[in-house]
């Protein structure tokens, strides 16, 4: 085995995320519906510029996706995950409910999430390592869910579960 020609990530450092849940957005023929979570470094999540893309760009933009059919129902249950430059919208599928289907937009760093476009998860991959951490409680969740009888309650339940801070390790 030659560990020397593998696993180089040159200056790549790894920075600490955390995680904010951002409430739910309704598509609006009301056949969706996705926890919001914003995930950044903790002083950019602190901002006043991420604060304002989280509650006002990412749900308008969301919606306007769904309206325009972008954003498929599916099962009408996911979640997104807005990070500085990309929204990751995740839907449990329809066929195969234990499957999880994403769409990943990326924008700037500085830039409106109206410039998103549409990225192929064949080239760019399906979960950063933090986004991971999410997706592990969301897992967890969607299992819950599934066990239940599936009430109009455990479909609440599973929208008012929610991860919150940090996405180190330690949570999983």
């Amino acid at each position: 085995m030659k560990l020397a020609n593998v696993g180089d990530v040159g200056k790549y450092k790894l920075k600490p995320q955390i995680v904010r849940p951002a409430g739910l957005v309704e598509s609006p023929e009301g056949d969706l519906v996705l926890k919001l979570y914003a995930m950044a470094e903790p002083e950019i999540l602190a901002s006043e510029y991420f604060q304002k893309w989280t509650f006002v760009d990412a749900r308008d933009f969301l919606k306007e996706e769904m309206r325009n059919g972008e954003i498929w129902p599916r099962l009408g249950l996911g979640f997104a995950i807005l990070a500085k430059d990309t929204l990751n919208v995740a839907g449990w599928d329809t066929e195969f409910p234990i499957v999880l289907i994403n769409q990943i937009y990326r924008f700037g760093p500085q830039g409106p999430l109206k410039t998103a476009t549409l990225m192929d998860p064949k080239e760019i991959g399906s979960f950063c390592v933090w986004e991971l951490g999410i997706v592990y409680h969301e897992r967890n969740a969607w299992m819950e869910y599934l066990g239940s009888p599936r009430t109009e309650a455990d479909k609440r339940k599973y929208l008012e579960s929610f991860i919150e801070g940090s996405l180190d390790q330690t949570r999983m």
